[in-house]
């Protein structure tokens, strides 16, 4: 088997490589891992941010140039509470169908009942 190094990669020393078969081994995909220096900013490091993470509120922060604001999670619990009562939906009709999960659809509900 042959294969190009990405240029990305080049220039790096690999740690390691991943070979993942997908859709039942008709393709795969090739991982590659290697470590690259962390970039040096030039920081104020006398200022910092305080998050507090929540539900109602996603994020409350505070920072010490003493400004304030919120991140509203009404949006993202609304979605969230949408998407768990698709994925019942989409459940309960897979079940009532009594249909084989395979790997190449994507779908993860196997798993997930197993674990229940």
């Amino acid at each position: 088997m042959n294969f190009t190094l990405p240029r990305n990669v080049r220039g790096h020393r690999i740690k390691e490589v991943r070979i993942l078969p997908r859709y039942n081994a008709l393709w795969f995909e090739i991982e590659y891992v290697y470590e690259v220096e962390p970039e040096e900013k030039d920081l104020d490091r006398s200022k910092y941010l305080a998050i507090d993470l929540g539900l109602d509120n996603f994020a409350t922060c505070v920072s010490t140039t003493k400004t304030a604001f919120i991140i509203e999670g009404r949006g993202l619990k609304s979605f969230n509470r949408w998407w768990n009562k698709e994925k019942a939906r989409l459940q309960s009709q897979y079940d009532r169908q009594g249909g084989e999960v395979r790997e190449e659809d994507g779908l993860a509900f196997e798993k997930e009942k197993e674990r229940d």
